[in-house]
């Protein structure tokens, strides 16, 4: 098993377009041969696939894995590490037969438990200088394959994947340690298994998972906050200065929610999703609307400034779109969004939509949290880590990161053929008129900081929501040479 791995290995540097049909044929640009034929070819056209380099050198893919990029160059023992949901103090730490057979073992141990610690350490801002650091502890896994393994694998089959009808998403899985592809429920797992064959992978090493149908019908049960209203300042009202996280409408009145305000290249910017624009993946002139006291259509707040094709492979990194500010008066609240009173951890349960009024630690406004930073610029997305969102629909509700980066075939609410790339996975609830929310990590518990994710992108099914982080954000959206700021520090 470990023997078929190690060879694949040793070919990297030996390695044309693969896509496998119904057929089970390999689609080249020169015609189509059978899987079971010209094996260095097909080992070769995967790790081109992405503009001559593979899967895992995809900039927003090695931001998002920087943390385990760097364990596995420290020692190719690395399997994984991830966090208890319900201790974010407490990480896993996999570690492969490689570092028992090492002769200094303990020693890579503590080096991978110091590279981790440093890696969720709170920057040093003054904000949080008598903030005492997390006490984190380790629990060590013993794992069968190696990260380096995984994402060998996932390099390999990723290009073939979306081709296959039945796939529904694929992403490593450092708890399960496995490479994991998600098929429509009822769906045969013969063509995985004969693409797994012509590969020479390890059947033992992929798990197939059926996507279980969403429980409720989003669409058609847009759920009211059933919470008692005592102030006339909820985030589906109209609001000044326009803040994040607040209701917005399209001109035909379709809700979404705003994400947060950046500043691209010095020009007043907003982000919401894509798929709250009249058209996704194409730039056109979507108008959204705050809503009026009075109801109606409400105040023209932006119209819409940049989206991204998903020429040539039909992929993205975002369901994002950016909005030029559209309005007169205070300028807009850049660096925060909308704090409402509490939040809800269970699934199908509403969080409140009233903005919070008791005054928190620091000093900071009641009704804002202020976003710090981005989690990637300063650490690392881990499964495990708490994700909380503020949304017009569901309101403030909190989950955890079940995978870091996902990579998403045509999603509910996407168009068809639509390969959405590295998405963050999380439980935390979330229903349609949230899209476009901001995501993030609140630091510390209780303070009103936040370092952001991104937006809330959509949902699989029940206990499983999508989000478009920064990097992806980034990478569709801003051009080269410009200037993308999401806060004013």
């Amino acid at each position: 098993m470990k023997k078929n791995i190690k060879n694949l290995l040793l070919l990297w540097l030996i390695f044309p377009l693969v896509l496998i049909t119904c057929d089970s044929s390999v689609q080249f640009e020169n015609g189509s041969v059978d899987l079971e034929e010209s094996h260095e070819s097909l080992i070769s056209n995967s790790l081109t696939y992405f503009q001559g380099r593979p899967y895992s050198e995809l900039p927003v893919v090695r931001a998002r894995e920087k943390l385990f990029i760097e364990l596995s160059n420290h020692h190719e023992s690395f399997g994984g590490v991830w966090m208890d949901p319900a201790d974010q103090e407490h990480i896993f730490l996999g570690v492969s037969h490689h570092v028992n057979e090492a002769n200094n073992r303990e020693l890579i141990l503590t080096h991978f438990k110091t590279i981790i610690k440093e890696s969720l350490a709170l920057p040093d801002i003054p904000e949080l200088e008598n903030i005492p650091p997390p006490d984190y502890r380790f629990t060590i896994k013993n794992v069968e394959y190696a990260f380096n393994e995984l994402q060998y694998i996932r390099d390999l089959i990723t290009p073939a994947l979306p081709q296959v009808e039945e796939t529904k998403f694929s992403h490593i899985d450092m708890k399960k340690n496995r490479f994991v592809i998600g098929i429509s429920k009822g769906a045969g797992q013969s063509k995985y298994t004969a693409l797994a064959e012509a590969y020479d992978i390890p059947l033992e090493a992929i798990l197939i998972e059926e996507l279980e149908p969403t429980t409720v019908n989003f669409e058609n049960e847009l759920k009211i906050s059933s919470e008692t209203i005592q102030s006339n300042h909820t985030i589906r009202d109209y609001y000044r200065p326009l803040t994040g996280g607040f209701k917005i409408e399209r001109s035909d009145g379709l809700p979404c929610t705003m994400g947060f305000n950046i500043k691209l290249d010095n020009q007043d910017i907003w982000v919401t999703a894509s798929n709250c624009s009249d058209q996704f993946g194409s730039t056109g002139n979507t108008e959204f609307h705050q809503p009026d006291a009075g109801g109606g259509l409400g105040t023209l707040i932006g119209e819409e400034f940049r989206d991204k094709s998903t020429s040539p492979l039909n992929q993205r990194y975002s369901n994002a779109v950016f909005v030029e500010t559209k309005y007169g008066g205070n300028p807009p609240n850049f660096g925060r969004f909308a704090r409402t009173k509490n939040f809800s951890s269970n699934w199908g349960s509403n969080g409140s939509i009233v903005l919070e009024t008791n005054p928190p630690p620091y000093n900071p406004p009641p009704q804002y949290y202020t976003i710090r930073w981005a989690v990637e610029d300063v650490g690392q997305i881990m499964q495990g880590m708490e994700l909380r969102k503020v949304g017009q629909q569901t309101g403030y509700t909190s989950g955890n990161v079940t995978v870091p980066c996902s990579d998403l075939f045509s999603p509910s609410g996407i168009p068809s053929n639509t390969w959405l790339l590295c998405q963050v996975r999380a439980t935390t609830y979330a229903a349609p008129g949230d899209r476009g929310a901001p995501a993030f990590y609140q630091i510390p518990a209780f303070a009103p900081f936040a370092a952001l994710y991104g937006i809330y992108a959509g949902s699989l099914g029940t206990y499983d929501t999508f989000y478009s982080p920064i990097s992806g954000i980034k990478e569709d959206l801003v051009n080269m040479g410009e200037t993308f700021e999401i806060n004013p520090y």
